[in-house]
């Protein structure tokens, strides 16, 4: 029986990188089950960071985005990707 997995990533200013780190992760989840998603929590990105996600999630309902008003850390991120 496969679990439901969820991947949480803080973000901060990971324009360049968000997209393929999305894309990377989903073969594996995919692999290790039906029931998968990939929250990104914008821990308050100055950048185009939040526009790249909501874009993806557009297109792939297990895709979610949360976001920090303000920058909030490494450690609040992953607190309110957990929750």
């Amino acid at each position: 029986m496969k679990i439901a997995v969820t991947l949480v990533l803080p973000a901060y200013n990971e324009e360049p990188n968000i997209e393929r780190a999305i894309n990377d992760a989903r073969p594996m989840l995919e692999y290790m089950s039906d029931d998968w998603e990939i929250v990104v929590v914008d821990d308050g990105s100055r950048d185009k960071t939040a526009d790249i996600v909501k874009h993806m999630a557009k297109h792939n309902c297990r895709i979610r985005l949360v976001q920090h008003a303000k920058n909030k850390g490494y450690g609040q991120a992953l607190i309110t990707g957990f929750y």
